[in-house]
């Protein structure tokens, strides 16, 4: 019993580095997105869980001193209760790190309908010019001063979709 809750409160310290390492890159994820897409409460979330990991470090060292007491039968018990706190936050965790991803794929494959569609009005550019293609540029070029600004990524995908949709129009 010793020596196996000896190994678990080693591996807590290492898994709560490894886990911090992991909210660091999750909170540069978000940080970066958030320069562009309001968070609908993902920023929130993820700055909980932050919390959440900074008790969990807490709460490790009173475990260190009941396994200095040598009352390994409440240790068993603490070790027990902090292991399932841990694997709830590692869920959480994941959670949240698969929205954050998802938010971002659909952020960039936002970017790339709005490529496209450049790329469409520039082709159809070459090969007509009349007022409808001109008013759709005008339309095009406000469409991205506005997806430039702030906003949910549904506003944003709207945006898109709509300016995508009068293009195609005219390319087809």
């Amino acid at each position: 019993l010793k020596a196996n809750l000896k190994k678990q409160l080693d591996g807590f310290s290492v898994r709560l580095g490894e886990r911090q390492g992991q909210q660091a890159v999750l909170k540069e994820g978000m940080d970066r997105l958030k320069l562009y897409v309001l968070s609908n409460g993902l920023e929130a979330e993820i700055n909980a869980l932050n919390a959440s990991l900074a008790a969990h470090i807490q709460q490790l060292h009173p475990l260190r001193e009941i396994w200095q007491k040598q009352d390994y039968a409440l240790l068993a018990e603490k070790v027990s209760d902090f292991n399932r706190s841990m694997a709830q936050w590692e869920n959480d965790f994941s959670a949240i790190h698969a929205r954050l991803e998802a938010e971002v794929f659909s952020y960039n494959a936002l970017l790339g309908t709005l490529e496209r569609t450049k790329t469409q009005l520039d082709e159809l550019r070459l090969v007509q010019e009349d007022a409808t293609l001109n008013a759709t540029i005008v339309q095009f070029n406000e469409m991205l001063e506005q997806f430039g600004r702030k906003n949910t990524l549904e506003k944003k995908s709207s945006m898109a979709g709509e300016i995508s949709n009068t293009t195609n129009e005219l390319y087809l």
